[in-house]
This record gives C-alpha cells, sequence and structure tokens, in this order.
C-alpha cells in the first residue's frame, strides 16, 4: 500500500498551539500530487487515482469470474442433452452403413422430410424402402465439423461429411454439408429433417 506524506510546520492544532513535525501514514490531507520514481502515491490526488483503480480492477476481476461461471454452468447444463444428440447421429450413422432398416425406422419420425443433395425429396417409408431393397447402399462416410445447437426439445446439427454410395449401381462419391432437425417426442428423439448441400469446388 503507498504511503502518503503530510508536514505541517506552523499550523494552528486545537484551541490555539502550533504543531510541527512530520506524519507519515495513509491520510492524504495535504499531500503534494505527486508521484516517486517506485511509483508510490504522494499526494491526495495520486491516492485517490489509485484507489478508485484498485477498485475498478476488482470489479472487473467479480465481472469476469461471473461470466466464467456462468458459462460453466450452462456447460454443464446443455452438456447431457448434446451428448445424447450426438449419439443420435452416431446411431444414424450406424444404420446407414449397415443398412439397419430396422434402427432407421426407431430413429425417423414419421413426418421425416429428408432431402437429398440433388434436389430430391424422400419420406420417411420412400426412404426405408430403398434402403431395405438395396437400391441405395451406402458404403462408408466420414462425418466432421459437427456442431449442435439445443432449442427446448428440438435439437439442429450441422456437419461436414464425406459419403460414397451406391445408388441403383451407380458408384457417388459427395462431399457435402449437411442439416439434421432432432425433436423429442413421448417415444424418445427423432430425426425429422435432413438436408444435404454439395460443397462447392
Amino acid at each position: 500500500m503507498s504511503n502518503c506524506v503530510m508536514v505541517a510546520n506552523s499550523a494552528s492544532y486545537g484551541g490555539g498551539g502550533a504543531y510541527g513535525g512530520t506524519l507519515t501514514g495513509n491520510s492524504a490531507q495535504g499531500c503534494s500530487d505527486d508521484v516517486d520514481e517506485h511509483g508510490d502515491c504522494q499526494g491526495a490526488a495520486s491516492c485517490g487515482r489509485m484507489a478508485e483503480m484498485e477498485k475498478s480492477l476488482f470489479a472487473f476481476a467479480l465481472l469476469a469470474w461471473a461470466v466464467v461461471a456462468a458459462l460453466a454452468q450452462e456447460k454443464h447444463t446443455a452438456s447431457p442433452l448434446t451428448d445424447t444428440v450426438i449419439g443420435l447421429e452416431q446411431q444414424w450413422e450406424d444404420a446407414l452403413t449397415k443398412s439397419d432398416v430396422a434402427a432407421l425406422e426407431k430413429l425417423y419420425d414419421e413426418t421425416l422430410v429428408y432431402t437429398h443433395s440433388n434436389g430430391k425429396v424422400d419420406t420417411k417409408t420412400s426412404y426405408i424402402a430403398a434402403i431395405k431393397a438395396g437400391a441405395v447402399k451406402y458404403e462408408s462416410m466420414k462425418r466432421d465439423d459437427i456442431k449442435v445447437s439445443l432449442y427446448g426439445h428440438t435439437g439442429v446439427v450441422t456437419c461436414h461429411w464425406a459419403v460414397h454410395v451406391l445408388a441403383r449401381g451407380n458408384k457417388i462419391d459427395l462431399d457435402a454439408r449437411y442439416l439434421h432437425v432432432y425433436v423429442e417426442q413421448p417415444d424418445g428423439w427423432k430425426l425429422v429433417a435432413h438436408e444435404s448441400t454439395k460443397v462447392a469446388p
């Protein structure tokens, strides 16, 4: 803590006697407005500025702590649902690459709108029928840049994927991004929308 020096050589004190000497302490009364080479406070104005700076730094530290605590709490709260949606995404990938019709039946909502990168739109019934008949076979896929956003009972996923498909005997290598929308239903989370867009070369 910086100290101020107050010197009074002939000031009146009390009822009239002369007071002389040097008083060293934290009081800023009568101090000169200087800061020495060590940065120590030597005056009232300097002491005041340093006190205000300390208060500001303390307030900033409290605010920063509050923000970090709030973000940590939010992350902790959102994490279980985020993990649930990411798990559904993995189930979807496994079901496609294994042509697991039963798993897709469970994962897809009855109102599913499945929009392919070429603009073709499938329903749950038509999409699963193509998988079941072997008309479409997902040989492999690689997903990255997966982001999950939660809005109450709805989860939105954006992702980049590279997928290799056999569609009616034609091999298709697709580099695209997709968007998935999941909604929490009484019987669990369901995929209600898929839309894929090719990445420009």
